[in-house]
């Protein structure tokens, strides 16, 4: 086992430059969710190049991906996720080009020992983490059948510090369209029904709300549209609200209260609402023996990976977890204190911070992976405990 795993970590460390440029490139070419069109490109030429098999468009999403690479005989299918998104305006101001290098890293170092191996490497390039308008690209790979098979897998989140954490904060974005009757704002106003008052009146509504919800609790709301012209009664007005908690069971509560307060507002400004759904993306789930591999593995090398017991963003990896077991882990690849999601963190992706925590993410998800395919009788304990 240690004989593998050495020689996983050599490959990494051979490949180091190149995953540092891979980084670079992302970093420097940032591209938003379903438009990642140079990344997943860089990414699947990285791995065709160590013999993987590369499958590209899947489940209709020009920039998903999946990438095999077999053993020597059948066994369980093990999968590193790679995101390689960026936001708006701040670019990679989450770090996914670290994300996508140490998927591949990681891989590579594998794939070097898979003809000693039984069982099946993936890697599932996964589109769109970032919540901007559309469902997330794990959760519609998950309901197109791409994770069909995989047995176990990881992936790498850089964050101010190294560690696992137990769960994290669910979240549901919708969309919401307030309809009434233009008329002219001088002339007529009481010809009209005003659907940005139906907005305004569920904004205040929902800011009423957060008074009565678990202090975990979480609402945000934008208003995406507000009338056409300032003499004009708005005949249509609309906003996104997303809402988080970190029990799902509590979340399906919010909702029932969130659209309360949507409905009251389109009775009390007389007009009519739609609301749409968007997306809804779980806790994740934790997996004790799982993490004991990981942990170990880390210490190996000299990292500590304490446990915490919540994350405080959100991620579609935690559908990924109801699904199959899988574990997100966070190495740290920037100075605590830095505001995330910011240009300051885009800026320091590339630093050499955060490509040392990319490079041993990469080797600590190797040597897991290798000992799911090696341990007897590990990952049948894994899937008892799922």
């Amino acid at each position: 086992m240690e004989n593998l795993k050495g020689k996983a970590i050599a490959e990494i460390d051979a490949q180091r430059e190149a995953l540092f440029e891979l980084s670079r490139q992302i970093q420097s070419h940032p591209e938003l969710g379903y438009q990642e069109f140079l990344a997943a490109g860089w990414l699947t030429a990285f791995l065709e190049a160590h013999g993987f098999q590369v499958q590209r468009g899947v489940a209709d999403m020009p920039t998903a991906f999946i990438a095999t690479r077999k053993g020597s005989v059948p066994g369980p299918t093990v999968a590193f996720l790679a995101e390689y998104d960026a936001l708006p305006v701040v670019g990679h101001g989450c770090g996914h080009n670290l994300i996508g290098a140490a998927a591949v890293g990681a891989a590579a170092g594998v794939a070097a020992v898979m003809p000693e191996l039984a069982g099946t490497l993936r890697v599932i390039g996964t589109p769109a983490e970032e919540f901007t308008e559309a469902k997330e690209g794990k959760i519609r790979l998950l309901e197109e059948g791409a994770f069909a098979g995989v047995d176990a897998c990881l992936m790498f989140h850089p964050w101010t510090g190294t560690r696992l954490a137990r769960s994290n904060l669910a979240f549901m974005a919708l969309d919401v369209t307030f309809h009434g009757q233009p008329a002219h704002a001088a002339a007529d106003p009481w010809n009209g029904r005003n659907a940005l008052d139906g907005v305004v009146l569920a904004y205040v509504g929902l800011s009423a709300l957060r008074q009565q919800l678990k202090p975990d609790a979480r609402v945000h709301c934008i208003i995406t549209h507000g009338g056409d012209a300032v003499n004009v009664i708005p005949e249509m007005a609309s906003a996104r609200v997303m809402f988080r908690a970190t029990e799902d069971a509590y979340l399906e509560q919010m909702l029932g209260k969130i659209e309360a307060c949507i409905h009251g507002a389109a009775a009390a400004s007389g007009t009519t609402v739609d609301i749409q759904k968007v997306t809804y993306c779980q806790t994740l789930r934790f997996f004790p023996t799982f993490y004991d591999v990981v942990r170990t593995n880390a210490e190996a090398l000299g990292e500590q990976m304490p446990l915490h017991a919540l994350a405080g963003g959100s991620t579609d990896f935690g559908n990924v977890s109801h699904t199959l077991p899988g574990l997100h882990l966070y190495f740290k690849t920037h100075e605590p204190g830095i505001p995330w999601h910011s240009q300051a963190v885009a800026e320091t992706s590339t630093s050499e911070l955060a490509h040392a925590g990319m490079l041993t993410a990469a080797k600590v998800m190797a040597m897991s992976a290798i000992d799911l395919f090696a341990q007897s009788g590990l990952l049948e304990k894994i899937k008892a405990e799922f």
